[in-house]
């Protein structure tokens, strides 16, 4: 055996039974974090959870809307004429994605907007 075959069976075994790795450590992560905590956590009682399902489906509607009609078809196919985004929908799905969670974002902070007009600022 080889000094580096041997080098990385050690490496192996070191990151694998690293107990550190398997540590629980709370992240923040900026954009995700806030869409993940907008559509998961922290469901109010009463009709904010109307508000709050109402605004993360109207996010999602309109950032899929504004990704295929505005962002695919007329920004990257008839104004940029990028030959990856094609009229027949090639990579519609991503752009429809991306500007979804753009949107999300967006309409975090307008619900959040919502709860500080209520001054239930911790829900």
């Amino acid at each position: 055996m080889t000094f580096w075959a041997v080098l990385n069976i050690c490496n192996f075994l070191i990151f694998a039974e690293d107990p550190v790795s398997h540590s629980y450590r709370e992240c923040i992560i900026d954009v995700i974090g806030d869409i993940y905590t907008f559509i998961f956590v922290r469901w109010p009682r009463g009709s904010f959870s109307l508000i709050k399902f109402s605004c993360w489906m109207f996010a999602v509607l309109l950032g899929m809307c504004i990704g295929k009609w505005i962002v695919h078809g007329w920004l990257f196919c008839k104004k940029l004429k990028l030959k990856m985004f094609t009229e027949d929908g090639q990579g519609s799905w991503m752009v429809m994605f991306l500007t979804s969670l753009l949107s999300l974002f967006i309409f975090s902070f307008a619900y959040n907007g919502f709860l500080m007009l209520e001054g239930n600022a911790f829900l």
